[in-house]
């Protein structure tokens, strides 16, 4: 999160208050895994005391605690009305201080956040959203903006709201298939495997404990 967090609520709340007005679906499924991502890098360091070796020893060796931080990373691909519950489930079995860590943010953060409602990143039954994509979206606004130095809060939101009034025509173009982006292989297969999974739990054939074991051995931080 931002070292200036009044700013990033205010700026967030922002976005959140006009789209909702809009009609349109906030996901912030990209910002949560990478905020996490981070933090669960740091865990690692301090379970071992050195962030190469931890890295080594928890995803290649792929440890129980490879596993489990997997299966919280997860939770945005269930189903928003199981998230709190599954998330409670995953809270009982952590018993590092350092996982205890990173479940404490998570609660904070995400389960129980006034600007971070759990619809807005939950990305059960959506396209998947890379952080890449975000990146670009954002190095695009810093190239508008950022040209002496900081930018003043206020123009930073009327950059925003410009940003959010292109929302409708890109999801009509998006809908008529005129608006569309490249996707390479993998990521095509990752999505395919997803969605497979999402009928299957929507068909009854799986419970939701099942989905998100599925999807953590789908989706998650790659071995190092």
């Amino acid at each position: 999160m931002s070292k200036y967090p009044e700013t990033y609520i205010k700026v967030h709340t922002f976005g959140i208050l006009f789209l909702t007005q809009c009609q349109t679906t906030v996901v912030y499924s990209a910002t949560m895994l990478c905020a996490l991502d981070k933090k669960l890098y740091n865990v690692m360091a301090e379970k071992s005391g050195n962030i190469e070796h931890a890295t080594v020893s928890a995803y290649n060796n792929k440890d129980t605690v490879y596993t489990y931080l997997r299966q919280v990373m997860a939770l945005p691909f269930l189903p928003p009305e199981h998230i709190p519950d599954t998330f409670r489930q995953l809270d009982e079995k952590a018993d590092h201080p350092g996982v205890q860590k990173v479940m404490d943010y998570i609660y904070k953060t995400w389960i129980r956040n006034s600007v971070f409602d759990i619809d807005y990143w939950c990305v059960f039954m959506s396209s998947i959203r890379t952080n890449n994509d975000v990146e670009g979206w954002h190095n695009s606004v810093n190239t508008r903006v950022c040209t002496r130095g900081p930018v003043p809060f206020y123009s930073l939101v009327t950059e925003l709201f410009k940003e959010a009034s292109d929302i409708p025509l890109q999801l009509k173009l998006v809908s008529e298939g005129k608006l569309q982006r490249y996707q390479r292989k993998h990521s095509r297969q990752t999505q395919g495997r997803l969605f497979a999974l999402w009928d299957e739990y929507c068909n009854n054939s799986i419970s939701a404990s099942r989905l998100l074991k599925e999807c953590a051995s789908v989706y998650g931080p790659p071995p190092k």
